[in-house]
């Protein structure tokens, strides 16, 4: 799925614009969505940021609920721990007696949870516009540019690529067990994720020397440099990211606060 998402990134329909542009869309939409907190503001911004991945990007609609199916099982057990209480007497839509104490699932704990989860969601949606959008070696140049320390957009570089690297080296590792019979029953698969997870730790060391020696021999002398020229945004792009934000936050504000104004 990285690897997918990578070459997303490389073949999106929005790649020429500027990586700035995209960084700045993607970030305020999340910081307005983190911001105004309304439920049909979160939804709206999913919305929004849905139909950029897969109409303006050009990523398939089975692709994007893949992606947003990963990180569903930890915002998930996330909000349980929100909506369920422990009260000191029965109260909430559902209680449950348990060596006498109670466990409750209340109308504001399901209230706080559905509002965590949709911010949630549309935080995760605004990121993976940016990624299915802007290849990672413009990300790490838009944060050079912007003067973010050198050690830190290294390490980001750094654990992206070896992310790639050990998915590799697990996917053939796996192809080779299956193809010794290693998961035929449950006890050989115990042993061969022992072996595997083992042999992936060893690799993992002697792959990052490898690396580490591979960019010496190129000059490489503790610093990454970024030479990459940045597409630069055109005057009516900036008004059109100016316009958004507008309404954005007009909107935001009018969801959450229209009743009272």
């Amino acid at each position: 799925m990285m690897i997918t998402i990578d070459q997303y990134a490389y073949e999106s329909k929005l790649k020429q614009l500027s990586p700035m542009l995209k960084m700045a869309l993607s970030l305020i939409t999340l910081f307005l969505c983190v911001l105004i907190s309304e439920n049909l503001f979160s939804l709206l911004v999913f919305c929004l940021m849905a139909w950029g991945c897969i109409v303006w990007s050009g990523v398939g609609v089975r692709t994007f609920c893949k992606l947003c199916v990963i990180p569903l099982g930890f915002l998930l057990i996330g909000v349980l721990t929100i909506a369920v209480s422990f009260p000191i007497e029965p109260v909430g839509l559902v209680h449950i007696t348990l060596f006498q104490h109670y466990i409750a699932i209340t109308t504001e704990g399901l209230a706080l949870a559905g509002n965590i989860f949709l911010k949630s969601m549309a935080g995760v949606s605004c990121l993976y516009f940016l990624y299915v959008t802007t290849p990672i070696g413009e990300i790490l140049g838009v944060l050079d540019h912007f003067k973010v320390p050198s050690i830190l957009t290294e390490m980001m570089m750094m654990i992206y690529r070896f992310i790639f690297i050990l998915f590799n080296m697990m996917g053939q590792m796996r192809i080779a067990s299956h193809a010794r019979l290693g998961n035929i029953s449950y006890r050989n698969s115990l042993a061969t994720m022992a072996k595997t997870s083992t042999s992936l730790f060893v690799n993992s060391f002697k792959k990052s020397t490898d690396i580490l020696n591979a960019m010496e021999a190129r000059g490489y002398q503790g610093t990454l440099v970024y030479t990459q020229e940045l597409p630069k945004a055109t005057t009516k792009q900036k008004m059109l990211l100016l316009g958004y934000v507008l309404f954005m936050f007009i909107g935001g504000i009018w969801l959450k606060y229209g009743w009272m104004l």
